[in-house]
């Protein structure tokens, strides 16, 4: 898995969906903001991420989302 960069689009992975109806009020797919680890991980499921959920932004962890890949 390559690390997530700000501009990516993402979605909460499956396991993790549930969370979104707290988090982002149920919204599933966001654009990365930021990497907040700032590099201080090598293992990308250890990022640490402020995602952009319909204009609010959320703290997430790499592992709780995956890339969109456009078609």
């Amino acid at each position: 898995m390559s690390k997530l960069k700000p501009g990516d689009l993402v979605r909460y992975r499956k396991e993790f969906e549930h969370r979104a109806e707290d988090q982002s009020n149920g919204i599933l797919v966001g654009i990365v903001i930021s990497d907040i680890a700032d590099g201080k991980f090598d293992d990308p499921e250890e990022q640490m991420l402020d995602v952009l959920f319909g204009g609010e932004p959320v703290f997430m962890f790499g592992k709780e989302l995956e890339l969109v890949k456009e078609e």
